[in-house]
């Protein structure tokens, strides 16, 4: 197993990443929403950058010692009523593992606004081994890299 300590300079490096791929591929959205907590950083980041509105969609996904990964869904998005317009939207997360989170934070939007234009998604890390593969990654991991972001020393 790897362990990578990421500096705040290298999640901005990462989240430009995606940023310009957005750009090459001439997108727009109108509302970024973030994971709560792991994509709120790159979230506001990509949102600000892209001038989108923002909204947090809390999904909480997690594997307890010697049980299978649980997936939360605390039903918690915030704006849920400016969100049902029919936007394009895009989902931010810091990393998909298995891509159980993305898929609840999918299927929570679609429920919100079921004539969604677009929904897309991106995530600084893309495990290799996941079921689930985004729009837009930075970089992709082994299926046992540890990544340590600054936010949670």
């Amino acid at each position: 197993m790897t362990d990578k300590d990421l500096s705040w300079n290298k999640v901005q490096h990462l989240t430009e990443k995606i940023h310009e791929q957005i750009k090459l591929q001439h997108k727009k959205y109108d509302w970024v929403v973030s994971i709560n907590s792991g994509g709120l950083i790159p979230g506001v980041i990509l949102s600000k950058a892209m001038k989108s509105k923002h909204a947090v969609i809390s999904i909480n996904n997690y594997k307890e010692k010697n049980k299978n990964t649980k997936t939360e869904r605390d039903l918690y998005l915030s704006h849920i009523g400016f969100i049902k317009m029919n936007h394009n939207i895009l989902i931010v997360d810091n990393i998909i593992r298995t891509g159980d989170s993305m898929k609840a934070a999918i299927e929570s939007l679609k429920k919100v606004d079921p004539d969604a234009k677009k929904i897309d998604t991106a995530t600084l890390h893309l495990n290799v081994n996941s079921k689930f593969k985004p729009i837009y990654f930075a970089e992709e991991i082994s299926g046992d890299d540890w990544v340590e972001y600054p936010w949670e020393t």
